[in-house]
């Protein structure tokens, strides 16, 4: 069987049953001829048209919202790290401080220790200062034969101001524990 020519025009439908494996030769027998398409000139091709979409862009009020308060949530952990940093640092500093102030300790009780005398200290206290050990005329006893007594403040009522003074004291606890705490 030879092939035959089909015609599609970019459509496989146009020539589905003058296909000789879609169909028998009877079925493509019957159908009309179909007219033939007009040649293009080689010259010219038809210009294609392309349209472009774009997306109208719109910003939610929430995306803003949402990249101010991851923005904003940035800044206090990198805040954090930065001053966790100086605290480290400064622990460091302090601690090596700390050792040397431990080994110049250790330096002058040794110094110390060793100049300790107790025989010359005893000369030193009777003979310049009139030192002498405490004997039994020097102890005095106190009469303490008075009735104890305690006041004690017990108020049922509460006073409107007391608790006013209470909440402001508070508020600055509060402001103070903040303010330490970024600084």
């Amino acid at each position: 069987m030879a092939r035959q020519h089909i015609r599609t025009d970019g459509n496989a439908a146009y020539d589905l049953y003058r296909n000789p494996a879609w169909s028998n030769e009877n079925t493509a027998q019957q159908l009309p001829e179909l007219p033939e398409l007009p040649e293009q000139p080689a010259g010219q091709r038809q210009k294609e048209q392309t349209v472009v979409v774009r997306a109208r862009a719109e910003v939610s009020v929430l995306a803003v919202l949402g990249c101010v308060i991851v923005v904003a949530l940035l800044v206090m952990v990198i805040s954090g790290y930065v001053r966790l940093y100086e605290l480290t640092s400064t622990h460091a500093e302090l601690t090596g401080e700390l050792n040397a102030l431990t080994s110049e300790q250790t330096r002058l009780e040794g110094s110390y220790e060793s100049k300790l005398d107790m025989e010359q200290i005893e000369k030193v206290a009777a003979g310049e200062l009139g030192m002498h050990l405490p004997t039994d005329k020097q102890i005095v006893y106190l009469n303490m034969a008075g009735e104890d007594s305690a006041v004690v403040y017990d108020s049922d009522t509460m006073d409107v101001g007391s608790v006013f003074h209470a909440l402001q004291n508070g508020f600055r606890y509060l402001v103070d524990y903040i303010r330490a705490y970024f600084s």
